[in-house]
């Protein structure tokens, strides 16, 4: 994962992805708790800290984690000729938590009453999304809003098959969002909002 890429390029999809999630929470943000699941180096979760009352972020690659631990730890990261610093980025690293994790398999002791899960579908591994959504939700509040981001080629999940994925993995009522393409993709990237799991 090119560090740069995520830090140091103002058409990367991560601002986008991240003003698209807050823009669509609203004024509720402030009382709002959200994760990310495929968190890579950090700086989706980062940026939504911003906005978030608690932000989350989940990563299975040891050496993504490292990278955004040292960041949020110190506040500074520096990595071959890139310097990163939080302060200079505008975020409080004291709302935000990273953790280790196999999204495959979440830890529902150490993360729970979610309110809005984002899997970013360039950071998980390979063709995972279905068996992550089968999970996933259980961290999630009674009412959860999962959002996706489809990259084509690797991990891709049409709306009708997450909907249904997730109608088998719970007892509630599952409402599929409209579906939009970030701008600063290639076309390539498909962002699905608003999947509603209303647990009974």
């Amino acid at each position: 994962m090119n560090l740069k890429h995520h830090y140091q390029n103002d058409n990367s999809y991560v601002i986008e992805l991240a003003k698209t999630i807050a823009a669509k929470v609203g004024a509720k943000a402030k009382d709002t708790k959200i994760l990310t699941v495929g968190c890579s180096v950090g700086r989706v979760p980062l940026e939504l800290s911003k906005v978030f009352k608690e932000s989350i972020g989940v990563d299975y690659t040891a050496r993504y984690f490292q990278m955004s631990s040292r960041l949020k730890e110190k506040g500074l990261l520096k990595f071959k000729d890139i310097d990163i610093s939080l302060d200079q980025l505008g975020i409080d690293a004291a709302k935000v938590e990273l953790l280790q994790m196999n999204p495959e398999n979440p830890d529902e002791k150490k993360i729970n009453d979610c309110d809005w899960i984002v899997i970013d579908g360039f950071a998980v591994k390979k063709n995972t999304l279905p068996s992550i959504l089968k999970k996933i939700h259980r961290i999630g509040k009674r009412t959860v809003n999962i959002a996706i981001l489809n990259v084509s080629d690797f991990n891709s999940l049409s709306k009708q098959e997450a909907r249904e994925i997730l109608a088998k993995s719970v007892n509630g009522e599952v409402v599929v969002g409209e579906e939009c393409i970030l701008k600063s993709s290639s076309g390539e990237q498909s962002y699905l909002p608003d999947w509603a799991n209303r647990q009974l």
